[in-house]
């Protein structure tokens, strides 16, 4: 039981061009902005919010922690409220830890559908592995812009994510994901420190006594390394 759960959730989780006319950017150059963003990103420490909203129930649970990122190829979720939850990417291997469960989920990423992974942390450049529009017939709203972003290819799992990038540096505030059933992941990004180091230790993860572990790439459990917990 606790491992269906835990491999649903997963499958959720892993989810320059000149200025348009009017002194507004067109798709193209917001995504370059976006992406020269991205590169000059090392480090990135923020508070999260990421909720559900079912294409078929409407809205549905909200959840908060905090988001270390380090490009590229590494990221980790702490999930404090309401219930706690680690989850990593490094590289291709994943790592999901349900508290409530005494669960460790190992994995690794498939493809492209983990857009998510893809977008803040990944190695490829965006224009390689998206097509952008600018959303909404009014772009930019209080120096805002709302960026929808296409996978080239097949993907089941994600028909978009739109984000909303913050002018002047185009950081990322907000990011939706929808899949194809017209289920979207929301996540909000509030109180970002950049490029200002990040805890030690802010990608180890060792799972306390009894947990069951699951999955591929076992041999990668450390443990030696503590598991953190972190709060604001």
């Amino acid at each position: 039981m606790a491992s269906t759960r835990a491999r649903a959730w997963l499958g959720v989780w892993l989810l320059a061009a000149s200025p348009a006319s009017g002194g507004e950017l067109d798709a193209a150059a917001v995504l370059d902005r976006l992406q020269e963003w991205l590169d000059g990103t090392t480090t990135l420490e923020s508070r999260f919010e990421q909720t559900l909203v079912s294409g078929a129930l409407g809205g549905g649970l909200s959840e908060r922690g905090r988001l270390y990122l380090e490009r590229p190829g590494r990221m980790r979720f702490d999930y404090n409220e309401p219930e706690k939850k680690v989850a990593i990417v490094d590289g291709e291997r994943t790592w999901l830890y349900l508290a409530a469960d005494r669960q460790l989920l190992l994995g690794r990423l498939d493809g492209e559908g983990e857009l998510l992974p893809a977008l803040l942390a990944g190695r490829r450049p965006l224009d390689e592995i998206f097509d952008a529009t600018v959303e909404g017939s009014v772009p930019v709203v209080q120096g805002r812009y709302r960026l929808a972003l296409r996978p080239r290819g097949s993907t089941d799992a994600v028909e978009r994510v739109v984000v909303t990038l913050r002018a002047p540096l185009f950081a990322i505030d907000a990011a939706e994901i929808l899949d194809a059933a017209g289920n979207r992941m929301d996540y909000t990004f509030t109180g970002q420190r950049r490029n200002v180091g990040l805890p030690r230790g802010a990608f180890g993860f060792a799972p306390p006594a009894g947990t069951e572990v699951s999955g591929s790439h076992e041999e990668t459990v450390d443990p030696g390394v503590e598991s953190r917990e972190t709060g604001w």
